[in-house]
Order: C-alpha cells, then sequence, then structure tokens
C-alpha cells in the first residue's frame, strides 16, 4: 500500500530539510472497512445522459492514530492508499461497488470537465480527508451530495480548452536564511521551464521567484498569534506581472471556471496567512509572467521546526500553468 512507508517518507522529506526526528509509531488497528456501493447517471448540463466516459477509483483505509513525532510530538491520521479500480461507462450509467474505508472517485468523459468526490459509509462527501495530489486541482471541483441509492452526477462542458505549458518546483526558507530561488523562463526554446538556485534571505537576485517568510526584530521567523506558525509569507514573482489571487469555494475557483485571465490588476506579491497552511491546495491564482498569462496554485505550503533548537523551515509547491501564445485564454 502506497502510504505504508509513512515513517520512511517523513523522514526523508523532513531530513532534507535539515530537521532529524524521532522514530515514528504506526499503531496497526484501522478504521474498519465497508462495503461502498456507487450508483447513478451522469448527465450534462442540459440533463442528457453523457455517451461514454469512465471512473477512476481509488480505494483507502484510514489508520487514524499514526503518529509523527517532530521535536515534542505532533499526532496525524494518515491513510494508506490500497488499489486503483478504472471502470467505463455507457449512455450515462454508472455502477460499482468495492470495500474500503472510503473511496475518492473521479468521473470523467472526453469534452468535459472531470468532477471528484469522496464515499464512505455516511454518504458521499467532500470533507473526508485530503485526497492527495491531483494535476490542477483548481480546475476540477470537489462534490458535496446528499446519501441516496441513485445520485447524478453533472459534467460540465468544456468551452474553449487550450494547451499549456506548466512550471512547477518547490521554494523554501530556513530559519538561518537559506533561501531557494527559481529562475523563470518565458523564452521560445524553453519555455516555462524553471532553473533553481540557492541566495540568502534579504538578497536575493533581481528576476528570481522566491517565498519569503516574514522575520521578527531578533532575525528568526515572525511568530502568529499561537506562538507557532509563521505571522506571514510572501511569494514573490521577480520579474514584469505578477498575481490575482482567486478566493476558494468549495475546493474550486469561486464564481466558476478560470476561462480568461484579467488583463491588468496583478501585483508582484502574493501573501499567504497561517490559515493559508495545510497540505492540500491552499490558494489558487491568475498570474502574469512577462508577457505571458496564466494560471496558479500553491499546494503542501508546510512549516517544519525542530522544537529544541527552534530551527526549521517554510516550503511549497507552487504550479504555473502558462499560455504560450500570448493570449488571455487559460481554460484547461
Amino acid at each position: 500500500m502506497r502510504r505504508m512507508l509513512v515513517s520512511i517518507v517523513w523522514a526523508a522529506m523532513l531530513a532534507g530539510c535539515g530537521i532529524i526526528l524521532a522514530p515514528v509509531s504506526v499503531p496497526v488497528t484501522a478504521v474498519a472497512n465497508h462495503e461502498l456501493k456507487i450508483e447513478g447517471i451522469v448527465v450534462d448540463e442540459q440533463g442528457r445522459h453523457v455517451p461514454r466516459g469512465q471512473l477512476h477509483i481509488r480505494s483507502y483505509t484510514v489508520i487514524p492514530n499514526a503518529t509523527v513525532v517532530e521535536g515534542e510530538g505532533a499526532v496525524m491520521p494518515f491513510d494508506s492508499h490500497d488499489s486503483d479500480t478504472v471502470k467505463r461507462f455507457v449512455d450515462g450509467r454508472i455502477s460499482a461497488s468495492t470495500w474500503a474505508t472510503y473511496l475518492s472517485v473521479t468521473i470523467s468523459a472526453e469534452g468535459f470537465y472531470p468532477r471528484t468526490f469522496t464515499l464512505d459509509e455516511s454518504g458521499l462527501s467532500e470533507d473526508v480527508l485530503p485526497l492527495g495530489r491531483q494535476k490542477a486541482y483548481f480546475l476540477e471541483e470537489h462534490i458535496a451530495i446528499s446519501r441516496r441509492d441513485l445520485f447524478q452526477i453533472v459534467l460540465e462542458r468544456k468551452q474553449n480548452p487550450q494547451k499549456l505549458e506548466e512550471a512547477r518546483d518547490w521554494l523554501d526558507e530556513e530559519t538561518g536564511g537559506k533561501v531557494t530561488a527559481l529562475i523563470l523562463s518565458t523564452d521560445r526554446e524553453h519555455f516555462a521551464q524553471t532553473r533553481r538556485e540557492e541566495a540568502k534571505a534579504g538578497a536575493v537576485p533581481p528576476g528570481r521567484m522566491y517565498l519569503e517568510v516574514m522575520r521578527d526584530p531578533a532575525g528568526g521567523f515572525a511568530r502568529a498569534a499561537d506562538g507557532k506558525k509563521p505571522q506571514q509569507m510572501t511569494l514573490h514573482l521577480g520579474m514584469n506581472g505578477g498575481f490575482i489571487r482567486v478566493p476558494l469555494e468549495k475546493g474550486r475557483a469561486e464564481g466558476g471556471r478560470m476561462r480568461v485571465a484579467p488583463e491588468t490588476g496583478y501585483s508582484p506579491d502574493l501573501v499567504l496567512k497561517p490559515e493559508d497552511m495545510g497540505r492540500a491546495v491552499r490558494a489558487i491564482f491568475y498570474v502574469k509572467a512577462g508577457e505571458f498569462y496564466g494560471v496558479g496554485a500553491i499546494e503542501n505550503l508546510e512549516w517544519r521546526e525542530d522544537a529544541k533548537t527552534r530551527s526549521g523551515s517554510v516550503s511549497m509547491a507552487v504550479y504555473l500553468f502558462l499560455q504560450p501564445d500570448g493570449s488571455r485564454n487559460v481554460e484547461q
């Protein structure tokens, strides 16, 4: 199962940030599995059955009391990914069943946007557990439907899909002042490619994308009211253009699909607060990089600290999807 090696994975990730952890304790007791059934119809926005498509079903078993010890200790649950199943459907009719604690189900069809939801013994929900990484979260939707034996899923038809070029990488800043900066290329030969380099906090060269954490008078990270998380983090673009943040509503862009990027109104800085921290997607935005428009997302905005030395780092994954033809059409 994909995540049963949680002790090795977390230790490797955090050791890479310069933080050594105590051993991970993983109880063997899991939440009980249930027979989970999916049955219903898939229609378009006019109520017509979608001719054909597929269900991608990922089943999970929850291990509720696994612990990862950081300094004085922190407790977090994790979910083990058991299996993947792909089933095709015709004339909009879907039917499947499997045994699991909960399922992540993605329904997709050519010419439509996919929809993703979770299913457990209490019914369909968007709030069971984080679903793990998916490309371009912000272009999909996590939906909630009240429990019933037969349900209906409405797929939204794509209007003007574009082929955007993806740039993605990790950014971080350590309490000691080490910063990971990115050089983003917008030339034709290396469009949307990134190159990493080390820099010093407060002295990052021009033209770099980087993460900056607010500092206190003593030079450490300024803390939020809880005394633990950093008070403020800022993503700097470092080139002509900037960001326009889009509010999230039920896991997607508030107001509907992100189809056309605004022409003006971009800020070179995207400010992030303690409430933005977490493992799933934390922010979505329009971006203008030089003369090119696109959309982007931040996920896995996380704070790691050694409780004894108070040293640590803030890190995040940043995704950019840029339109290479220079237009503001950013629908995927």
